[in-house]
Order: C-alpha cells, then structure tokens, then sequence
C-alpha cells in the first residue's frame, strides 16, 4: 500500500501487479481462468486479493492504471546464468527433481494421490520465468500507450503430470 501510494504521490500511475493462486484457495479439477471466483483460505493469498481490490480501487479514485497478472508454478532458468535462484533448503520442484536425479537427494516425494487422473497426483500449469518478465514488458507497455486495465491468467492452457 505504501509503494502504490507513494508512487501516486509522484505522479507514477502506471501499475503491473503480479498474484498466485493463493487467492483461489482449494480448487482441485478445475481449470481456473480470470472470471473464476477466488475464495482466499491464507493470509498470503488475502494480503495478495487486499492489494489488487487496493489497486482496483486507486484506479478509480486516483486514476492508476494497471494490469494485473495471475500464474501459478513459476519454474525455468536463465541460460546465461545471470539470474539464479538460492533457496535453502530448496523447495521449487523442478529444482527439487534434478537435484534427486543427481544423487543429492535419495527420494523425491510425491504429495496427494487422490486426483482423478491415472497415477493420482495432480497436473501442474508451469510458466516459465522469463515468459512472465516478457508479460510484464508488454503489460506495461499496453497501459502506457493507452490500453485498458486488465486481469490476466498467465499460463499455456497445456497441463504436465507433477511427476
């Protein structure tokens, strides 16, 4: 809320805002897309729904425009090797299943085996990172050349088995 109004307060009115599905809560089987009610379960997602009903608001009160984007499993990497990732311990799965493949860990762990495709886990949607940094590059553009306030899915519509 700060950044936002500080940015107003010089004259910065230009926006792009990124949430996760964490403003979705539990919605196991179906494909979820812009016009999908979001039933906030965490803390997390209701600061995330806070910010974007904030940015909603300030646009009709303050004039910000923005786009807004959505995406759920963010995984890739930079092949130049200039943005990298460092969490310890590692928890991103892509990350997690090459590590298993060379011998840092023994296992990899699958969660929940009640979804209702062959092997039971769930599909993922993943994105890779740099497709979104692309997003945001052209988000910003569209609304800094006039475009409307917008809300947007990122995804590939296509879904991969988690494990």
């Amino acid at each position: 809320m700060n950044l936002i109004e500080t940015a107003i307060s010089h004259k910065c009115f230009d926006f792009v805002f990124s949430l996760n599905c964490a403003t979705y809560g539990e919605r196991d089987g179906i494909m979820l897309t812009e016009k999908t009610p979001q039933n906030r379960i965490s803390a997390y997602g209701a600061s995330k729904k806070y910010v974007e009903e904030l940015i909603i608001n300030l646009s009709i009160s303050k004039g910000l425009r923005y786009i807004i984007f959505c995406y759920f499993n963010v995984a890739g990497a930079n092949l130049e090797a200039e943005i990298v990732d460092f969490l310890r311990p590692e928890t991103h799965i892509i990350q997690v299943i090459l590590d298993t493949i060379i011998g840092r860990h023994k296992f990899f762990k699958i969660f929940g085996t009640d979804y209702k495709i062959n092997d039971g886990t769930c599909i993922r949607d993943y994105v890779h990172f740099s497709d979104i940094a692309v997003a945001h590059l052209l988000g910003l553009k569209w609304i800094k050349s006039g475009g409307a306030n917008k809300i947007y899915n990122l995804g590939t519509r296509h879904s991969f088995f988690s494990s």
